[in-house]
């Protein structure tokens, strides 16, 4: 089954209604799999594929995936949220490096973050509901443009 059709289902299982709006941006989302978009970035892709659409059917739709775990949101200390589709990479979650500067966002694997989550769960009896950890810092592209 594709990414798509997973999405697809997970909607119709849920108490929501597959719209032709979410089912708009599903396609918009798994086109761009590999971005990290805001609710701004994924209004002006829809607006070219339906002007109708309003900001605030993205923000709601937004925040109903995020609630069905079929995205990933983070959230950058001048409010600003990216999007992105929840996925497993190397058979564990994958995890952010934030620019604080430029806001680029770097996607890693690595097994002792997701052994971290795991710890965490069982050592304090805790459980852990998002499971990606977020790393903020300054890029290597940034760290250079300051040394020039």
């Amino acid at each position: 089954m594709s990414i798509y059709d997973n999405i697809i289902s997970t909607i119709q299982q849920s108490s929501y209604k597959l719209t032709p709006q979410r089912e708009t941006i599903v396609k918009i989302l798994v086109e761009n799999e590999s971005e990290h978009l805001s609710a701004e970035e994924l209004y002006f892709i829809l607006k070219g594929i339906n002007p109708e659409i309003g900001l605030a059917t993205v923000y709601r739709t937004l925040d109903i995936f995020y609630d069905l775990k079929i995205l990933e949101k983070i959230t950058f200390g001048n409010g600003i949220s990216k999007y992105h589709l929840r996925q497993k990479l190397d058979n564990g979650t994958h995890h952010h490096l934030i620019c604080t500067k430029c806001h680029n966002i770097t996607t890693i694997s690595n097994v002792i973050f997701n052994k971290l989550i795991q710890y965490v769960n069982n050592e304090y009896n805790f459980e852990v509901q998002d499971d990606t950890i977020a790393i903020y810092g300054t890029c290597k592209n940034c760290m250079n443009e300051e040394n020039i």
